[in-house]
């Protein structure tokens, strides 16, 4: 159904961190979603609001979209598998991209693998985002990529010898 009614009647902090709880991504395939709601909550807290608070009703067409993509997260599927049937070789190559602004703090890790036909299979392995209040967006550049180089190296001890080149992304 709607969520705008049922939220309108319920429209506190309390409410909106267990729905944002109920998101169970610990490698951050859906980091996109997740960050965007790491956002939105930040900005309630920021307001000073009590656990029972009311939170005004300005925030209610934001939040009813991220209710919606929370319920939209159950029907995306992720290929478990690195290693298409159709590689040349085992090696893995990573792709680490960081960004970041002034409030938040981003890097992926992509896995690369070199096809038969010349062409490469990327594919997701990682994603993390990370709050970031009171930076300048210079410092905020760092810490995404010192988190993106952090996870990396994380990566490339678990993968061992299949770990080929890593090439890292920033602007």
């Amino acid at each position: 159904g709607d969520f705008g009614p049922a939220l309108k009647e319920h429209f506190t902090r309390r409410v909106l961190v267990g729905q944002c709880a109920k998101v169970f991504d610990p490698i951050g395939l859906v980091t996109p979603i997740t960050a965007r709601l790491k956002l939105d909550l930040h900005q309630t807290c920021r307001m000073g609001l009590d656990w029972d608070d009311p939170v005004p009703e300005d925030f209610l067409p934001s939040w009813v979209s991220n209710l919606e993509d929370i319920q939209l997260i159950k029907h995306i599927r992720f290929k478990r598998t690195i290693i298409p049937a159709d590689a040349v070789n085992t090696s893995v190559n990573l792709l680490v991209a960081v960004d970041a602004s002034q409030d938040i703090a981003v890097a992926v890790i992509y896995a690369r693998v070199l096809r038969k036909t010349g062409e490469y299979s990327c594919q997701l392995l990682m994603g993390r985002s990370k709050l970031i209040s009171g930076s300048t967006i210079p410092r905020a550049e760092l810490k995404s990529a010192v988190m993106g180089a952090t996870s990396a190296h994380m990566i490339r001890r678990n993968l061992g010898d299949q770990c080929g080149s890593t090439i890292y992304i920033s602007d």
